[in-house]
């Protein structure tokens, strides 16, 4: 296994959600080599072109293989792509729902 970056757990699948969504053991699989690509990116986003584009990717994929709605709003493993100095809890509260907050000293997501 690839060394774990900080943020939500991307090693371990939810076994009760996998049963309530129906996921099938292929899908299943699937996840399971996504999370692992997934980490890796995450840990090592300088080894990409765009790691940025890359993790925004693979979250659909991994919302459809899930069988939820593939939506940009739901998505959180951006925030932790190493060296992000984007604020972490501002962009987990509710009331900044379906936007972004950046900052200009992230050399991931500022645009300038």
């Amino acid at each position: 296994m690839k060394p774990s970056v900080a943020g939500p757990s991307v090693a371990k699948l939810n076994a009760d959600l996998l049963k309530k969504q129906n996921v099938s053991e292929e899908s299943e699989l699937l996840l399971e080599e996504l999370y692992e690509s997934l980490s890796h990116i995450l840990a090592y986003p300088e080894e990409y072109e765009d790691p940025v584009k890359l993790i925004e990717g693979l979250e659909l994929k991994l919302q459809f293989l899930w069988g939820f709605p593939q939506d940009t709003r739901y998505h959180r493993y951006w925030k932790y792509i190493k060296g992000c100095t984007c604020p972490k809890v501002d962009n987990e509260d509710p009331m900044y729902f379906g936007r972004r907050i950046t900052v200009g000293d992230c050399k991931w997501h500022w645009r300038k």
